[in-house]
């Protein structure tokens, strides 16, 4: 029976891997809060938010009690002064190089896995320890940067595709979730990789939004957050809509690229800023529908501030972070009276097509808080499952080794020891010496 308990643990382990992996499902509200005061992050209502990944425990846990899943974010592809293992990082040689200008941080060679992978595995701990549901991993593309590009022997696209899939493989490693971060000229190859996608500014450069269309078909958000340093929402809104609609993206806008000020939603495929549900892809287990589902019409109150008003910053100003994951937000916190824009959700049960529709953050088939983990009827049926194999499995063992002790018996009992011989030989010898006197 020992043999049964490497298996149990085995089974166990493969459970609790495929509960703790969050999939936030497309329609899942979200904003980015990496800079916001305190008070505006408690006062968020979106299903998910992106968190700094220094966020004290006690501030994850409170956004836990109201049902929020809170992403955790630090920049992997570049080196930030704030960081505790800033040292840790200047110590070793080479792994630290060029300064990246627009923000206060320097690029980092992606390319010494061995050195700094145990570095962004000590982080991803610090978010697992605070629980965090998922990590954002950012500046995975410097190899699209000039600062990189200006490298001897500068940083590739196949050395990005590696970087990605190596830190996807040692978020699963520690039973978390991670979403890809912008790189969208290879987004397409790492879908299978990630949980969900991050994407800033896609529509400054034609049909990169739609580089992240494959996530929503197999079940998985694609969060976009677009800034103002592009010009105001009105000015840009009609290029934000050609470019996302359709695709089942959850769609932000920010006033402020410091991020200090919290975003608010609208429709992708509209603009609306009072209904942004937008349509959500049909999506079944082979992926393979195109076909798309409206989610019906919500009313959404967003922040007082007017969203068309331009902030004069120049539309071809150097600060914006771009397509390509770029943005190094600021780190400062900041109080603001500011009130986050409050988003409320609801799903129709259309029971004709597959799709997971949005409900509460609930999708038809994951009745969690918001989308994402396996049911518990799920985690029951596979537990229920697995016990009974085992016991049949048990069973099976028992009952051979039964009949294996039988047929030791049997052998045992039929074959004549010494005593057997003695008695054989001498009542021959007295039979045959009855026969001759008679």
């Amino acid at each position: 029976m020992k043999f049964l308990l490497p298996i149990l643990v085995t089974i166990l382990l493969i459970i609790n891997n495929v509960e703790s992996l969050w999939v936030p499902k497309p329609g899942t509200t979200w904003n980015c809060l990496l800079a916001a005061s305190e008070s505006d992050v408690l006062n968020s209502k979106e299903q998910a938010i992106t968190l700094d990944v220094n966020t004290k425990p006690e501030m994850i846990n409170k956004l836990h009690n109201k049902g929020q899943k809170v992403i955790c974010y630090f920049s992997g592809g570049t080196l930030e002064t704030n960081r505790d293992d800033y040292d840790q990082y200047m110590a070793i040689p080479g792994l630290v190089r060029d300064k990246y200008t627009q923000w206060d941080e320097s690029w980092v060679d992606i390319r010494k896995k061995d050195k700094l992978r145990p570095l962004i595995k000590n982080r991803m701990i610090t978010a697992v320890n605070k629980n965090c549901d998922a990590v954002e991993v950012d500046n995975l593309g410097a190899f699209y940067h000039e600062e990189v590009q200006a490298w001897s022997d500068p940083l590739t696209k196949d050395d990005a595709k590696t970087f990605a899939i190596w830190l996807s493989e040692l978020a699963h490693e520690l039973g978390i979730s991670i979403g890809l971060k912008n790189i969208a000229t290879i987004a397409p190859e790492l879908v299978d990789y990630f949980e969900f996608a991050v994407v800033e500014s896609c529509s400054d450069s034609p049909n990169i939004c739609a580089k992240y269309k494959d996530f929503p078909k197999k079940g998985k958000a694609v969060f976009t957050i677009h800034y103002s340093d592009y010009g105001s929402f009105e000015n840009q809104k009609a290029k934000m809509v050609s470019e996302q609609k359709g695709f089942g993206y959850t769609c932000t806008f920010s006033n402020d690229v410091s991020l200090k000020i919290p975003g608010f939603a609208y429709n992708c495929d509209n603009g609306s800023t009072t209904n942004t549900n937008g349509s959500i892809p049909k999506y079944n287990n082979n992926n393979n529908s195109n076909t798309v589902n409206t989610l019906p019409n919500t009313n959404i109150s967003t922040n007082k501030n007017n969203p068309s008003s331009n902030t004069g910053l120049d539309p071809n100003s150097s600060l914006n972070p771009g397509i390509n994951g770029n943005l190094g937000n600021s780190r400062n916190t900041t109080t603001t009276n500011t009130t986050t824009n409050s988003t409320t959700t609801t799903a129709d049960n259309n029971k004709n097509n597959n799709i997971d529709n949005i409900k509460e953050g609930k999708s038809e088939n994951d009745k969690d808080s918001n989308g994402g983990k396996k049911s518990k009827g799920t985690i029951i049926i596979l537990t229920l499952g697995c016990i009974g194999a085992i016991g049949i499995i048990a069973f099976l063992f028992v009952k051979k080794q039964k009949k294996k002790n039988q047929n030791e018996y049997n052998v045992n009992v039929s074959l004549p020891n010494d005593d057997d011989m003695y008695y054989d030989n001498y009542n021959y010898r007295y039979m045959m010496h009855l026969q001759n006197y008679n």
